[in-house]
């Protein structure tokens, strides 16, 4: 039988929204998943469509280990700072090619291979590894990243365009928080977001509360449909 999880979303939220807001320090957000990614809509503008929605990474956060606005700042001083794959997104979305996940795990395969003999990883770009500008595999990779004017531009690109939404649970389970971030990364597909993949994913009956009745999740586009009246377009094609 699959465990029932009812959660309360955030929708859309960008740097924008944060600004000067003390509602969101350090420990005010509480445990949850979420969900960020990249808006096509404009710099600091929520996406109007699902399709103007780039996702780029699901996690999760449990009451040990922080909230979810912590983890946000920490998630954005680790994509500045170098942490994360850095790809060009507007190419990759221009192309329909957005199988980051893949990609980011297509290189690490690669990367391990290398240091097997003492050696760094394939130089990029690289064609095997579409739309992929920068790839975190040690401290030899900063001057570049820090100097290259292209990866410069993306990572200032995704700041700007950086948007996130939360799910948290009604009830807290540590328990419902590990299964509910590999069931909503499974919805968006791992092979397009740069965690880590599960491949056991738990059965759940996902429902986001709203005010006109729960929204029952068993499908990626469900995830966006009660943020529809925030979302700037009227043609979101749900």
């Amino acid at each position: 039988m699959p465990k029932n999880i009812v959660v309360k979303q955030d929708c859309f939220l960008t740097l924008k929204d944060f600004k000067e807001n003390p509602k969101f320090r350090k420990g005010n957000g509480g445990p949850g998943v979420y969900i960020w990614g990249f808006s096509m809509e404009g710099n600091y503008q929520i996406p109007g469509h699902i399709n103007q929605f780039v996702p780029y990474y699901v996690g999760k956060v449990d009451k040990l280990r922080g909230c979810v606005y912590q983890r946000t700042q920490e998630h954005l001083a680790f994509l500045k700072g170098g942490n994360y794959p850095i790809f060009d997104i507007q190419s990759a979305h221009r192309s329909k090619n957005t199988d980051f996940g893949h990609i980011h795990r297509l290189y690490q395969k690669k990367s391990s291979q290398a240091k097997k003999s003492n050696a760094c990883g394939p130089l990029l770009p690289n064609p095997p590894f579409h739309h992929l500008l920068h790839f975190p595999e040690g401290i030899h990779t900063m001057l570049r990243f820090t100097t290259d004017s292209v990866i410069k531009a993306q990572v200032e690109w995704m700041l700007k365009r950086f948007c996130i939404m939360y799910f948290r649970p009604l009830n807290y389970s540590a328990t419902d928080i590990i299964d509910l971030e590999k069931y909503i990364g499974n919805l968006v597909d791992y092979n397009k977001i740069i965690t880590k993949k599960y491949n056991q994913i738990p059965p759940i009956h996902l429902e986001i509360e709203n005010s006109k009745g729960n929204i029952v999740v068993s499908e990626y586009e469900h995830l966006f449909k009660s943020c529809l009246t925030k979302m700037t377009s009227t043609k979101f094609g749900l």
